[in-house]
């Protein structure tokens, strides 16, 4: 396996196949690439098959309302959807509360919210309406480029939101 905690890098992996393989070997290589690729989320729910009491999540976070954004690259291009929320429902001293158009995009879109910050921030303007209607204190994420779009947009509208990866959660 080849295990990955960025849902946009896992995703960039997947593609290496149509955009470098240039020879016989390379094609081959990259076919081997795709076919081992797995979000840790996916790995530890479908490979490990880690039972609900395998999962805990560290002190600091205890007694939390926590809500997940699915990344666009996690979601649409990875096909990871349930794993995720699978791990936080089995973390017992949470509340996690699923948001609105919780698949809806961030606006990060890789470069995109930099080469065009401000409908990026158009975009971030309504997920940051669905986590502030979900009394979440952390949003939770896959991707670390969700991450610091949600930061920067929660900033922005001065609300008090933590933002953390999934796996900065568990102990």
């Amino acid at each position: 396996y080849i295990i990955v905690d960025c849902a946009t890098c896992g995703s960039a992996m997947q593609d290496y196949e149509k955009f470098l393989a240039d020879t016989p070997e390379r094609h081959k290589s990259y076919s081997d690439v795709k076919t081992k690729l797995i979000h840790i989320t996916a790995f530890l729910t479908d490979v490990l098959k880690l039972p609900e009491s395998a999962y805990r999540v560290k002190a600091e976070y205890r007694g939390k309302t926590i809500t997940w954004h699915d990344p666009c690259h996690l979601s649409r291009h990875l096909g990871v959807k349930d794993q995720p929320r699978q791990i936080l429902k089995a973390l017992k001293d949470i509340d996690y509360v699923e948001m609105n158009n919780a698949d809806r995009c961030c606006g990060m879109a890789g470069g995109f919210s930099l080469h065009y910050y401000e409908l990026s921030q158009k975009i971030a303007d309504r997920k940051v309406q669905n986590i502030a209607d979900s009394k979440a204190d952390i949003v939770v994420s896959g991707c670390p480029g969700c991450e610091i779009q949600l930061m920067d947009s929660l900033s922005r509208h001065k609300l008090p939101v933590q933002v953390k990866h999934i796996m900065e959660l568990l102990q």
